[in-house]
């Protein structure tokens, strides 16, 4: 991977916030087919990168997976069936920051995007509750809020919530994670956002 290359996430994060610009909101079935482009090469032209001419970098076990089918129809039934992967995993989260950017100005509007943008390919709850939280939190800070305070506040606003899997997520230890906090538990959303989280909070520049 070269230096300044987009990952994956930074990839599927423009193509989610392609959508809801085209839409004019999110449409799962768009972001669907839109996602599915970047993971399998949907149209013609296969595989590409949407933000620069270099290859596409990386791609997660689960949105393989659930965005293998060819339609949204089809992996919709899947789910319906089990047959889709059903983990914690962080794809959902990493691509979930055109939520905030777009729906701000509306918390309500911004949190039942963010489960719905996540239900496209990941449905366990943790992984769904992270973008609801995460999507709070960003949104704080996009109106002006230092980090450190918009935790505090998220925090506040989330507890009342009572999302299942929610508590874990806002007990999360704000240092600096260890390799052996990391490598077991890799890919998953809740290390993914105890990262963020450390990194914003604690981090003395860019």
């Amino acid at each position: 991977m070269r230096a300044g290359q987009p990952t994956d996430d930074a990839e599927l994060s423009a193509a989610l916030a392609q959508s809801i610009v085209a839409c004019r909101g999110l449409n799962e079935r768009d972001a669907y087919y839109r996602l599915r482009d970047f993971i399998h090469g949907n149209s013609p032209a296969g595989r590409k990168s949407i933000l620069t001419n270099d290859a596409p970098y990386g791609s997660g076990e689960t949105l393989r997976a659930t965005l293998r089918p060819l339609t949204y129809e089809e992996s919709c039934a899947s789910f319906d069936r089990g047959e889709m992967p059903d983990k914690p995993t962080n794809g959902s989260l990493m691509r979930c920051a055109p939520v905030p950017l777009a729906y701000r100005s509306d918390p309500f509007m911004s949190v039942n995007i963010a489960r719905r943008q996540s239900r496209i390919t990941h449905v366990h709850e943790t992984a769904v509750t992270a973008c609801v939280i995460y999507t709070i939190l960003v949104s704080f800070i996009l109106d002006g809020d230092p980090p450190q305070d918009a935790w505090q506040h998220t925090r506040q606003m989330v507890a009342p919530m009572g999302y299942p899997e929610a508590q874990e997520i806002l007990d999360i230890e704000v240092s600096e994670p260890t390799e052996d906090d990391i490598w077991p538990h890799w890919g998953a959303a809740l290390i993914s956002f105890r990262v963020a989280l450390w990194a914003a909070l604690t981090a003395r520049d860019f």
